[in-house]
């Protein structure tokens, strides 16, 4: 059976991030929108990394 894709795919992830963001006290409704636009919108895997890097490091 194939990997669910699309919109079905960013449902779980994003109900998780959500949880996950508001644990940390970070302000889900920007940085959940900016980290969910950086997984759909990047197409290379470095800079998709590289941005969620910086993106979280600044909480650590």
């Amino acid at each position: 059976m194939a990997a669910p894709r699309g919109e079905a795919a960013v449902a779980p992830f994003g109900v998780w991030l959500s949880q996950r963001l508001e644990e940390l006290e970070i302000d889900e409704d920007v940085y959940g929108s900016y980290i969910n636009g950086i997984l759909r919108e990047e197409e290379n895997e470095e800079e998709k990394s590289e941005a969620l890097q910086a993106i979280l490091s600044a909480f650590m």
